[in-house]
């Protein structure tokens, strides 16, 4: 390879930023190349094609670009012009535009882009594209500051030289979502996130089920004014009758369970447009021409499991579990499996979709590889690609994870990791049509009977919860060894029932917390759920033994740069664990007790963070997150030292059984009232429907009164026993 040749050509890549600021005088619009070509989204064939252009220059630096559709040698069907000010900036022909745009030049005061675009896991992400940018003398002489970006929305540019012509290309729109200032005066450096950001709020949307995929979908994209740019995505069409997501959950979490059900990834495009899509297959390879280094992994065979199921809260157990498999293709290939779990318009009919996604996953294979490229092709999208080796050989990869940098010089990087085949035997599972036996938690709603049974075994802990329940009383008993979590309620599972703003076993000092599961939870954490704090503290106490060892652990992240939070163990003194100075990611802190109590303390002011997988175990040496002793939460349902409580996310009630009470409520005008309840020998409700009779007497009893429902109302009839 001639590295002298590749380096020069990565010499040729420019770059460039600009962002709307109607208080913007013309005079602060940087010069750059007066002769520049905008190019659509498609394909650069090893990295620079033979490409014939048109180009009309006049005097002064003037000239029209041209959009073109591809990059091959040929120009598209129709070509849009867009006149030019001096200085290759490009508008769409009203003079007052150069007004409202700053541009920040690569060959100007533009030091570095670095854009990132990562799927963690094959289907079923919405993932956000994130950028760095970093400016050279971002401050005047007189010390005012040349370009204000705060808050900002950043459209990012790469393009090519060739023949002195450069061909640019939109690489998205972005938010300034953090500024940070450098050590060196006069650099500053920004890192952003694509518009999807608008999409992580809580979804207050109510969609007029039954309705398809895709309309759930097109009802989000005109609230925020996107547009959908694969209204055809794999069953788009297919009808989902009611909510499928629990309440609180995003709008980018709906989304993303709609493009996993669909085998399916969602993100925003360069053009700002969502994409919902499978890994689309192109003619694109990656040759020695192009590549610096390239590293071929192991084969993922074609996809010959699909297995869809629930999963308890630690993660570590399947139940009601469907699995679709070619038994033909798992002898000659191996086991290749992909599963997904807690997917609800999956589990609406997950005998029908199992077999379903087999068969779209049928052809399915790669090979797992990394490359670094002199030049990368910035068009390069999630999709299937062909990897050539220095001997010529060919073999089909997959982009997964791609990453640009920009820094005078044009580098990227582009990967994609191997699922790990699993040996995981689901005891008990057949083939379509049978479910594994032994059910966590199973709730015959016909019938109103509750039975839940857990049994898990394993190498380090052995523990045995049976729950027997009556209209009365609630038995408990654990049997156990090894560390358990100290630490109740972990992760926001339950809540007060007379306050639904006040978590249970937590004593909310001041201002509010809540809960979230979106795509980081899932991905980061094995509860998949964090607490989110933005202002206010949360303390729970904890017995322990003087002397002995403990860990704290926990995941963090950080929504907001600003503010002040802090984890902290109260243990005599206060200890901090974690506090806003430090970066997000996993912590843990190994201490001895002081007393016979400590203290959690969770805290944040004028701040947002998600607090996750929160674990207190005896030992010097963290453990894997795990709820407390004798706690089974799901968002559903909750066993815990006080009984069960069973919600319906659908609606606004629940069921409890505890030793003081059986009961149900729901939720009247703000306030939730009991509907029904067994009061010592006495049933009481609020309302009671009957299809057709009621009896009331015992067989002691010589008569029996039968109430019997008639069209025209009620017949109360006496009925001797013997006769009856």
């Amino acid at each position: 390879m001639n590295n002298k040749y590749f380096t020069n050509l990565s010499q040729k890549i420019k770059a460039y930023i600009r962002f709307k600021d109607p208080n913007a005088p013309g005079f602060n619009v940087d010069g750059g190349f007066s002769n520049s070509y905008y190019d659509s989204n498609e394909d650069m064939d090893g990295g620079f094609a033979d490409t014939i252009f048109e180009l009309e220059v006049s005097d002064g630096g003037a000239a029209n670009a041209v959009f073109t559709s591809e990059l091959d040698g040929k120009f598209a069907n129709s070509i849009e012009e867009y006149e030019e000010i001096d200085g290759g900036i490009a508008h769409d022909g009203n003079a007052d535009d150069s007004d409202e745009f700053n541009y920040i030049y690569s060959s100007t005061d533009l030091q570095e882009i670095e854009i990132n675009d990562n799927i963690e896991k094959l289907f079923g992400c919405f993932n956000a594209k994130t950028a760095k940018i970093k400016l050279l003398n971002p401050i005047s002489q007189n010390g005012v500051a040349r370009y204000e970006l705060d808050d900002k929305d950043i459209e990012i540019f790469l393009g090519y030289v060739e023949d002195d012509i450069v061909h640019y290309s939109k690489k998205g729109t972005y938010r300034v979502k953090k500024p940070k200032n450098d050590t060196i005066a006069n650099k500053s450096s920004y890192e952003l996130q694509d518009y999807s950001y608008l999409l992580d709020k809580p979804c207050t949307e109510k969609f007029p089920y039954p309705c398809t995929r895709r309309e759930i979908v097109e009802i989000i994209c005109r609230k925020f004014n996107l547009e959908l740019a694969t209204p055809d995505f794999w069953c788009s069409g297919v009808t989902i009758d009611s909510q499928f997501y629990v309440d609180g959950a995003t709008y980018r979490e709906v989304i993303r369970i709609i493009a996993e059900s669909s085998l399916c990834n969602a993100k925003l495009g360069d053009d700002d447009k969502l994409y919902i899509k499978f890994f689309n297959a192109t003619d694109y390879k990656l040759t020695p021409r192009v590549y610096k280094s390239l590293e071929i992994g192991s084969y993922v065979s074609p996809i010959n499991r699909v297995v869809l199921c629930e999963t308890d809260e630690s993660g570590s157990t399947d139940y009601d579990v469907i699995i679709a498999e070619d038994e033909e293709s798992i002898k000659n290939n191996g086991l290749s499996e992909i599963k997904i779990s807690n997917n609800l318009i999956l589990n609406a009919d997950r005998e029908k979709f199992a077999p379903l996604l087999l068969g779209q996953l049928s052809n399915f294979c790669y090979y797992a590889f990394t490359s670094e490229m002199v030049l990368g092709n910035f068009l390069l999208d999630h999709e299937v690609i062909t990897l050539v080796d220095k001997n010529g050989n060919e073999k089909t990869g997959i982009i997964m994870n791609i990453n640009h940098v920009f820094n005078g010089a044009f580098k990227s990087k582009v990967s994609a990791t191997a699922e790990s085949k699993t040996q995981q035997e689901y005891k008990g599972a057949g083939k379509i049509g049978q479910m594994i036996k032994n059910t966590l938690l199973n709730v015959d709603k016909v019938k109103g009977m509750i039975t839940a049974i857990n049994e898990e075994t394993s190498e380090l802990e052995s523990k045995l919860a049976k729950i027997e329940m009556s209209s009365s009383s609630v038995t408990t008993t654990i049997q156990e060894s090894g560390s358990d979590n100290l630490i109740r309620n972990s992760v926001g599972y339950a809540w007060d029932n007379n306050n639904s703003k006040k978590p249970k076993f937590w004593d909310l000092k001041s201002g509010t917390a809540s809960y979230i599961e979106n795509d980081w939870t899932r991905i980061n954490s094995l509860s998949g759920r964090a607490w989110v704090l933005k202002t206010g503290v949360l303390e729970q106490e904890i017995s322990v033994t003087t002397g002995k060892s403990y860990t704290l652990s926990f995941i963090v992240r950080k929504i907001s740069a600003l503010g002040i939070s802090s984890i902290v163990i109260e243990n005599g003194s206060r200890e901090t664990v974690f506090n806003q100075t430090m970066e997000d990611g996993s912590f843990d802190y190994t201490f001895k007790a002081k007393g016979n109590s400590i203290k959690i303390i969770l805290s944040a002011n004028s701040t947002e963070i998600y607090i996750t997988d929160l674990l207190l175990n005896t030992g010097d040496s963290k453990q894997q997150w795990k709820q407390a002793s004798g706690e089974l939460y799901t968002s559903e349902v909750l066993v815990d030292i006080d009984g069960m409580l069973i919600k319906n996310n659908m609606y606004s009630g629940y069921t409890i059984m505890s030793p003081s009470e059986f009961a149900g409520y729901y939720e009247v005008n703000g306030r939730y009232i009991r509907v029904f309840t067994l009061n010592k020998d006495t049933t009481e409700v609020t309302k009671l429907q009957v299809d057709e009779s009621i009896e009331m007497g015992k067989e002691t009893n010589q008569v029996t009164v039968l109430m019997v429902a008639v069209d025209e109302g009620l017949d109360v009839v006496l009925v001797d026993k013997e006769v009856y």
